[in-house]
Order: structure tokens, then C-alpha cells, then sequence
């Protein structure tokens, strides 16, 4: 499990600039309805500049079925993965990096401790992303 697919998606990282919810939420309605106009996913991620943001949010953050993801990630397309040279696809907020060196009976406690927090997925992508529940998360386990 990684935590950018976790509880919806996390976008964190494709919402770096994000000044509040609601705008954040009307950047991703927005690039839904572009993205459900392409056939096309290359053609979806040139339609604009690569610096390009709605809002703060990356204008390839999309939301179908209720899940916050980018349509161009490989976990997406058999492994193709469409947003190089796009944008920093090694970038990892300090949480995954954490999380990802942690055993699995950890990453479990940390997962079940997300969950009882029943956030949405732009809080819980905001919340991630700042570091947020990492800090709460580990000040329950340190007493």
C-alpha cells in the first residue's frame, strides 16, 4: 500500500499551492469535465503549460467515482507512465518517505489511525502532504 492511494487518493503533492478546500474542489470538478472531453491522455496533459495550475491544483488532478487521482500516473496505465517530463514524478512528501521504511505492522496502525479520522480525500491529501497526521500519528505511539 502506498499512501497516495489510500482514502481516496492523495493529491498533496498535484495541490502544493492550495489556498482552501473549496477552491480545491472546484479546480478538480473542473479538470474532470476537461478530462472526460479527451480520448486521449497525452493530448489531456499538453492542453496547457506544465506549470499551469487551477487554483493551486494541478490541472490533471481529476475525481471519478468519488477517488482524487491523476489519470497519467502508471498505477493507471499498465506501468506507462505519462506524466514524465511533466512533473516530479519521484517526488514523495516526507509521510510516504516515512511510511514506505516502515514495517507493515506499523504501516497497518498508521492506516487504521487514518481511517478512524474520517476525513475526505482533500483533507486527508492536505493532511498528508503538510505532515499533519504524521505528527499526530506519531504522537500517539510515543505516549
Amino acid at each position: 500500500m502506498i499512501l497516495c492511494q489510500f482514502n481516496g487518493g492523495c493529491m498533496g503533492c498535484c495541490g502544493y499551492r492550495i489556498k482552501n478546500v473549496e477552491l480545491a474542489e472546484k479546480a478538480i470538478y473542473e479538470n474532470t469535465l476537461e478530462f472526460k472531453k479527451y480520448k486521449n491522455l497525452e493530448v489531456f496533459r499538453d492542453r496547457n503549460f506544465k506549470s499551469a495550475l487551477r487554483y493551486g491544483v494541478c490541472l490533471n488532478v481529476v475525481r471519478i467515482n468519488g477517488n482524487i487521482f491523476c489519470p497519467l500516473h502508471p498505477k493507471r496505465n499498465n506501468g506507462i507512465d505519462f506524466r514524465k517530463g511533466y512533473c516530479l514524478v519521484n517526488h514523495f512528501c516526507k509521510t510516504a518517505k516515512k511510511f514506505s521504511k516502515w514495517n507493515e505492522k506499523k504501516q497497518n496502525k498508521f492506516l487504521n489511525f487514518i481511517k478512524s479520522k474520517n476525513l475526505d480525500a482533500i483533507e486527508y491529501s492536505l493532511m498528508i502532504d503538510r505532515g499533519i497526521l504524521l505528527k499526530e500519528f506519531q504522537k500517539t505511539i510515543n505516549g
